[in-house]
Protein backbone atom coordinates (compact mmCIF):
# COMPACT_ATOMS: atom_id res chain seq x y z
CA UNK A 1 0.00 0.00 0.00
CA UNK A 2 1.18 3.50 -0.75
CA UNK A 3 2.88 5.30 2.13
CA UNK A 4 1.29 8.58 3.18
CA UNK A 5 3.60 11.59 3.26
CA UNK A 6 2.58 14.75 5.07
CA UNK A 7 2.90 17.48 2.42
CA UNK A 8 1.37 15.55 -0.50
CA UNK A 9 -1.45 14.42 1.79
CA UNK A 10 -2.20 18.00 2.84
CA UNK A 11 -2.19 19.10 -0.81
CA UNK A 12 -4.63 16.31 -1.59
CA UNK A 13 -6.88 17.47 1.25
CA UNK A 14 -7.20 20.85 -0.45
CA UNK A 15 -8.99 19.06 -3.32
CA UNK A 16 -11.65 17.91 -0.83
CA UNK A 17 -12.43 21.32 0.68
CA UNK A 18 -16.13 22.02 1.23
CA UNK A 19 -17.19 18.57 0.04
CA UNK A 20 -19.53 16.44 2.12
CA UNK A 21 -17.51 13.43 3.28
CA UNK A 22 -18.31 10.38 5.39
CA UNK A 23 -16.31 9.10 8.32
CA UNK A 24 -14.46 5.85 7.76
CA UNK A 25 -17.29 3.84 9.37
CA UNK A 26 -19.91 5.86 7.48
CA UNK A 27 -21.49 6.83 10.82
CA UNK A 28 -21.35 10.60 10.33
CA UNK A 29 -20.83 13.21 7.65
CA UNK A 30 -18.41 16.07 7.80
CA UNK A 31 -17.11 18.88 5.64
CA UNK A 32 -13.44 19.81 5.43
CA UNK A 33 -13.49 23.60 5.87
CA UNK A 34 -9.82 24.57 5.99
CA UNK A 35 -6.48 23.10 4.98
CA UNK A 36 -3.43 25.00 6.14
CA UNK A 37 0.17 23.85 6.12
CA UNK A 38 -0.07 22.87 9.79
CA UNK A 39 -3.76 22.21 10.37
CA UNK A 40 -6.93 20.57 9.06
CA UNK A 41 -10.33 21.86 10.15
CA UNK A 42 -13.73 20.31 9.57
CA UNK A 43 -17.30 20.56 10.72
CA UNK A 44 -19.37 17.55 11.73
CA UNK A 45 -22.63 18.11 9.90
CA UNK A 46 -25.10 16.54 12.32
CA UNK A 47 -23.61 18.47 15.25
CA UNK A 48 -22.63 21.63 13.40
CA UNK A 49 -19.51 21.42 15.58
CA UNK A 50 -16.00 22.36 14.44
CA UNK A 51 -13.02 20.06 14.93
CA UNK A 52 -9.39 20.37 13.97
CA UNK A 53 -6.14 18.47 13.93
CA UNK A 54 -2.70 20.06 14.05
CA UNK A 55 0.52 19.09 12.30
CA UNK A 56 1.80 17.00 15.21
CA UNK A 57 -1.38 14.91 15.42
CA UNK A 58 -1.72 14.53 11.66
CA UNK A 59 1.88 13.30 11.53
CA UNK A 60 1.18 10.80 14.35
CA UNK A 61 -1.78 9.44 12.38
CA UNK A 62 0.38 9.22 9.25
CA UNK A 63 3.18 7.42 11.09
CA UNK A 64 0.78 4.89 12.63
CA UNK A 65 -0.97 4.33 9.32
CA UNK A 66 2.33 3.81 7.51
CA UNK A 67 3.35 1.21 10.11
CA UNK A 68 0.04 -0.67 10.21
CA UNK A 69 -1.96 0.17 7.03
CA UNK A 70 -4.93 -0.01 9.39
CA UNK A 71 -8.25 1.71 8.86
CA UNK A 72 -9.52 0.53 12.27
CA UNK A 73 -10.57 3.56 14.32
CA UNK A 74 -10.41 1.63 17.60
CA UNK A 75 -6.73 0.81 17.05
CA UNK A 76 -5.88 4.51 16.69
CA UNK A 77 -7.98 5.48 19.70
CA UNK A 78 -6.40 2.72 21.79
CA UNK A 79 -2.78 3.22 20.70
CA UNK A 80 -2.62 6.95 20.10
CA UNK A 81 -5.28 8.23 22.49
CA UNK A 82 -6.54 10.52 19.74
CA UNK A 83 -10.18 11.12 18.97
CA UNK A 84 -10.11 12.32 15.37
CA UNK A 85 -9.30 8.99 13.69
CA UNK A 86 -12.72 8.62 12.02
CA UNK A 87 -12.16 11.81 10.05
CA UNK A 88 -8.44 11.50 9.32
CA UNK A 89 -8.81 7.87 8.22
CA UNK A 90 -11.56 8.72 5.77
CA UNK A 91 -9.17 11.23 4.18
CA UNK A 92 -6.40 8.60 4.13
CA UNK A 93 -8.73 6.14 2.40
CA UNK A 94 -9.53 8.70 -0.31
CA UNK A 95 -5.85 9.57 -0.63
CA UNK A 96 -4.52 6.04 -1.10
CA UNK A 97 -7.29 4.80 -3.39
Amino acid sequence: MEKVKYEPFMEFCKTRLNQELETIAKQAKFRLTSVQSDRLEWIVLYQNHRHFSTHNWIQKYIDYFNQTSSFCVAAYNRNMHGNEASYILSLFKLYVS
